[in-house]
C-alpha cells in the first residue's frame, strides 16, 4: 500500500483519542454505496462493519509504521529543498502544460520568466541554460 492518508488518519485517531482503531475504510458514493476496508487490525477482523476487504489479510502495524515513517522524511525532504522528479508518465515538453514554466523537464524553464539557471558543464564550471 503506497497511499498515506487512511494510515495517518488512524495513527491521528489513536494520538487523540488514546483508544485502539480497528480499521480504516472508505464509503463510495456511486449508483450503489460501497464499503470497503483495505486495513484493518487482523486481531480485530471478526468486529469489523460489512465491507469488501482486501484478498490478503494487510499487515497492519508495518503499514502504519512505514506511513509514519515515510511522511516524516517527506517532512524532512521538504524543508531541505529536496523535491525529486517522479513522472508517473512520458513529458512531451512540445505540449501545452500550465507548468512548463517551473517544469523540471525542459532546461530552459526560466528563459520564459527572464531568469536563467546555472547548469555545471562538463568541466565543472556553470554555465547559463542555452549557453551551451
Amino acid at each position: 500500500m503506497t497511499a498515506l492518508q487512511l494510515p495517518l488518519y488512524i495513527l491521528a485517531f489513536q494520538h487523540i483519542s488514546g483508544k485502539k482503531p480497528a480499521f480504516g475504510s472508505y464509503i463510495q458514493l456511486l449508483r450503489k454505496i460501497m464499503h470497503s476496508i483495505p486495513i484493518y487490525n487482523p486481531v480485530l477482523k471478526q468486529t469489523l462493519p460489512n465491507g469488501k476487504l482486501p484478498r490478503s489479510e494487510p499487515g497492519w502495524h508495518d503499514i502504519l509504521e512505514n506511513s509514519l515513517e515515510r511522511s516524516i522524511s517527506h517532512v524532512h525532504d521538504i524543508k531541505e529543498g529536496i523535491f525529486p522528479i517522479q513522472a508517473t508518465s512520458a513529458c512531451n515538453p512540445d505540449w501545452y502544460c500550465p507548468y512548463r514554466t517551473i517544469c523540471r523537464f525542459q532546461p530552459d524553464r526560466g528563459s520564459q520568466l527572464g531568469e536563467w539557471y546555472l547548469y555545471p558543464s562538463e568541466t565543472g564550471d556553470c554555465i547559463k541554460a542555452g549557453d551551451e
